[in-house]
């Protein structure tokens, strides 16, 4: 189609079937939340039986982590408007019941100001994770899941600390009370201290956002432009019509 896209490529061939149902559910779920706003958008996937298996995502940006490297931090009104977008994506990860365990700034991505969630690889669902709790960037890993003999698994709140780190690199340390005070609660030792999931915080960080007068960010670019959503639907009706005449 000549469309730049980003790829994510395996080193090897999927190998067993652990690794392919690993493959298949983050397609899946990178697949279904892929019309919202703060996700990355996911275009394509194949798992090859002689060749690596890949995804292919919509280009989107830069990493966050690359624009502070930059610069440093982005300041308080860009920094929360982009950590408001990061929760709402997280938000739509965890409504479908899944922790994504990797949250940092490698892989929040930032365009036009506008900030969307990436790299589903290692998220579970929360009830099937257990204590094998080695996943994730240690960086941005929750106290708990670093704390050797500890029996705490992964979940929202762990989730949230990560996001917590993470806005604290795109504001900076130097930030009104309202703010601190809210990150210090997200980035609490204790679990129970922290919000319940990304819905809380973002909704928390939005009042904030209110209380210290920040601008609300401009209504986001639809992620697929209408004519792109005409176009799928009509590529859609003719595979269904070709399977109807195959049958």
């Amino acid at each position: 189609t000549g469309r730049e896209v980003a790829l994510k490529v395996w080193h090897h061939p999927l190998g067993s079937a652990e690794q392919r149902a690993q493959f298949d559910a983050e397609s899946r779920l990178h697949q279904q939340l892929s019309g919202h706003p703060h996700i990355v958008p996911w275009l394509w996937a194949a798992a090859p039986a002689d060749g690596p298996a890949w995804m292919a995502t919509e280009l989107y940006g830069q990493a966050l982590s690359e624009l502070t490297a930059e610069t440093g931090p982005l300041g308080l009104q860009d920094g929360t408007g982009i950590g408001l977008d990061m929760l709402d994506g997280l938000a739509a990860v965890h409504a479908k019941g899944v922790v994504h365990r990797d949250v940092k700034p490698e892989n929040v991505l930032v365009r036009d100001g506008r900030a969307a969630l990436c790299d589903l690889g290692i998220a579970m669902h929360v009830d099937t994770l257990t204590g094998d709790t080695g996943a994730g960037t240690i960086a941005y890993l929750a106290p708990e899941l670093l704390r050797r003999g500890g029996d705490q698994t992964p979940d929202f709140r762990s989730d949230v600390y990560s996001a917590a780190r993470t806005i604290r690199t795109a504001v900076g340390d130097n930030v009104p009370d309202a703010l601190d005070h809210l990150l210090i609660r997200a980035e609490s030792e204790e679990p129970a201290d922290r919000p319940a999931d990304a819905a809380d915080f973002r909704d928390r960080l939005q009042k904030v956002s209110e209380k210290l007068g920040l601008e609300a960010p401009a209504d986001s670019v639809l992620a697929d432009p209408p004519s792109s959503r005409r176009r799928s639907l009509i590529v859609a009706a003719c595979v269904i019509a070709v399977a109807i005449i195959a049958n």
